[in-house]
């Protein structure tokens, strides 16, 4: 079969964060798509399983990790939907065309892909509006694992979700995010724990209209840290938004940057829109490019 790895949320190779593709996987069960996404060993393979013509047309994509499935994953979506791109297996326009991605969970969210002056795309995908829980925890617990850096003194931590679980642990500065020594294990066991996806380390804007510098670590369904994570920026940026930490009117629309992978060597970035109504965000989509790092031919007997 045909197989990529697509470097997501970067617009160059070695950046960003390092995606499976396979654009024709109908024919595989669940268990020789695990054995792929384990060979391949990305972060998150994404394996395009359905297809259906219509307006929008549909495509139907499972995710799994090296370890696991999992129902969604932000940079291997961008990095499927580049892959369709670039085979001419979906639309891409100047303004936007508009498809529609249907996960296992049955789940149907929002993609625009959109060309670019230069032959890329750029890949937009909803997300279900933020939902958050304020987790049974000991801050000081959450504090050791990650390697004892002082938390915020105002922000508090908090699961967020506009898809997956994360847990936010909030810094004050993104130098504090670079002195971090995880213990991956104990951060593992803590995600089962509360029942997280990810454990999301976030320092805020340091200026108005700065990027929000995020660190997130996936020891419980994959790589220790991941250098870009889509579903993890959407639950961050409404996680600051909810507690005042970007500016905004009650009806507004509000664009953020996330920036990550900048402490592995693999900088990435992940434009965030978010739709308020009445002061809550109602509306989240995130944005990126990615860039094809290898293709090739995987023999499956």
């Amino acid at each position: 079969m045909q197989v990529y790895l697509y470097d997501a949320f970067s617009d160059r190779a070695f950046g960003g964060n390092v995606a499976g593709v396979v654009t024709d996987a109908a024919g595989l069960t669940s268990e020789e798509m695990q054995q792929v996404a384990a060979e391949l060993g990305a972060p998150t393979t994404g394996f395009v399983v359905g297809f259906e013509r219509g307006t929008p047309p549909i495509f139907e994509v499972r995710y799994f990790t090296p370890r696991r499935p999992i129902n969604l994953c932000g940079h291997a979506t961008v990095a499927v939907f580049t892959a369709l791109a670039d085979e001419d297996r979906c639309p891409a326009r100047p303004g936007g065309a508009s498809l529609r991605l249907r996960c296992a969970s049955g789940i149907v969210l929002p993609i625009v892909v959109e060309s670019c002056v230069d032959g890329g795309v750029v890949v937009e995908m909803g997300q279900r509006a933020p939902t958050f829980e304020m987790p049974v925890i000991d801050a000081d617990a959450v504090r050791r694992v990650l390697g004892d850096v002082p938390l915020h003194r105002t922000l508090p931590l908090e699961v967020a979700s506009t898809g997956l679980r994360h847990l936010v642990v909030p810094f004050a500065t993104a130098a504090d995010l670079a002195r971090l020594e995880p213990d991956f294990g104990a951060l593992a066991g803590l995600a089962r724990r509360l029942e997280v996806d990810t454990i999301a380390a976030v320092a805020p804007p340091s200026r108005r209209g700065g990027a929000i510098r995020v660190r997130d670590f996936c020891s419980a369904i994959g790589a220790n840290e991941e250098a870009a994570s889509g579903t993890t920026a959407g639950a961050v940026a409404s996680w600051l938004a909810r507690h005042g930490g970007l500016s905004f009117e009650r009806d507004d629309v509000v664009y953020v940057t996330i920036e990550q992978g900048i402490e592995m060597g693999r900088p990435s970035r992940i434009d965030v829109r978010l739709g308020t109504i009445g002061g809550e965000v109602c509306h989240v989509s995130v944005r990126g490019r990615a860039a094809c790092a290898l293709r090739g031919e995987l023999a499956v007997a």
